[in-house]
């Protein structure tokens, strides 16, 4: 998928960072990030540096979701649904739309919207986390929904991190308001 095509490059490109790439230090012995597995997961969550690369990360996965949100065809998340991305954040701080077929016309599907949204947020930080490849199985490819693994993941992420919604809100504020307010919001 074009997806995981785009992530694969911004991963490769994050990998030959100056702050991610294998350093040869001055004794000659190789120093390297740790990949992490849902395993040992937890570490990774308390450690600053595993922010700091989801953070970088997110901004660039993120925008790659709502390319695919919004090219994704009617149904694919939701049965009878169209979504559209928006460029930025609107007043009510949403940053995708959904429409739902209601008889011959299309309406505004708000609880759609607001599922469709946490889960491009849930997915794009997942993705951003230096994950082995076989741990990335958290969520269905097609329609992003969490798998149990998922689940079982984001329970104890919550647990750990029980700001994480606010982290991650402060992050879209940032990645998504219009550039007039991203100036003031720094």
């Amino acid at each position: 998928m074009f997806r995981t095509f785009l992530a694969a490059a911004f991963l490769a490109s994050l990998l030959a960072s100056e702050s991610c790439v294998s350093v040869f230090a001055a004794s000659g012995k190789k120093k390297s990030l740790p990949f992490y597995s849902t395993a040992d997961m937890d570490a990774c969550v308390k450690n600053p540096k595993c922010w700091k690369i989801a953070d970088r990360g997110f901004k660039e996965i993120l925008h790659a979701h709502m390319v695919e949100v919004e090219s994704a065809p009617e149904g694919r998340f939701f049965k009878d649904a169209r979504t559209l991305a928006l460029r930025y954040m609107d007043e009510q701080r949403h940053f995708l739309a959904v429409e739902c077929l209601e008889g011959s016309r299309r309406v505004a599907c708000n609880d759609k919207r607001d599922i469709l949204e946490a889960r491009v947020v849930l997915v794009s930080f997942f993705q951003s986390l230096p994950l082995k490849k076989d741990d990335r199985k958290l969520f269905d490819d097609e329609t992003w929904v969490l798998t149990p693994r998922g689940q079982a993941y984001y329970k104890r992420l919550i647990k750990l991190v029980p700001d994480f919604w606010d982290r991650m809100a402060k992050l879209l504020l940032r990645v998504l308001s219009p550039p007039e307010q991203a100036i003031i919001q720094k």
